[in-house]
């Protein structure tokens, strides 16, 4: 199942920059990559995520803004030990 979640990155990881480059040197790859990631979480939309892009999603989806605000009631009345297992902080 880990496989059907990171392929399509790859994919698009080697579109956007492996694929348009012929790097020199390591920092070449790291420029390049810095410069893509913010493209790819904010305007590049995802099939898997509904076309939506990752960051509209994590703003959909974050507990603070969204239905899963529930969640932040029932891990604030768990114990110290049990909320550090929690997903949410």
């Amino acid at each position: 199942m880990q496989s059907g979640f990171i392929e399509p990155f790859n994919g698009s990881f080697r579109r956007g920059v492996l694929d348009m480059y012929a790097f020199r040197s390591l920092i070449e790859v790291r420029e390049q990559v810095e410069q893509w990631i913010p493209d790819y979480s904010n305007d590049i939309p995802q099939g898997r995520l509904d076309g939506l892009t990752p960051a509209e999603y994590r703003v959909q989806n974050d507990p603070a803004t969204s239905d899963l605000a529930w969640q932040r009631e029932v891990d604030s009345e768990a114990s110290p030990d049990d909320r550090s297992n929690s997903v949410f902080p």
